[in-house]
């Protein structure tokens, strides 16, 4: 009867597990957000906030040498402090009351964006 313990428990186990409600983000092809579409919706008159360019020659040289002390992990991207706040962006009121504000980011140099919120 001990042998087939194990295989019980899995057999119990993956029972389980099937039976709990799955859910995932749902692809839609990539829509803007409704609140975009909305027609009195500004586009141009959303104010631009300026980055530092991206030194990417610099950090793929380091990247290099890193790579050959095998010193860290491979580097995943480059902090870039900027300090954004709800003044120097663009905020909308909708006719239901809601507010939606957008702010446009250039990041000269950059292959991609991730943004962090610390509040």
């Amino acid at each position: 009867m001990r042998k087939l313990y194990p295989v019980f428990a899995g057999v119990m186990l993956l029972l389980t597990l099937a039976y709990l409600p799955l859910s995932g983000q749902i692809n839609d092809g990539g829509s803007l957000p409704q609140s975009m579409l909305l027609p009195d919706f500004p586009g141009d008159s959303i104010p631009a906030i300026d980055l530092p360019e991206v030194q990417l020659e610099r950090i793929q040289r380091e990247d290099e040498v890193n790579d050959q002390l095998n010193f860290k992990a491979p580097r995943f991207g480059v902090l870039i402090r900027a300090d954004i706040g709800f003044e120097q962006g663009h905020w909308t009121e909708l006719e239901n009351g809601d507010r939606v504000w957008r702010v446009k980011i250039k990041a000269p140099g950059a292959k991609a964006t991730n943004l962090y919120f610390d509040d």
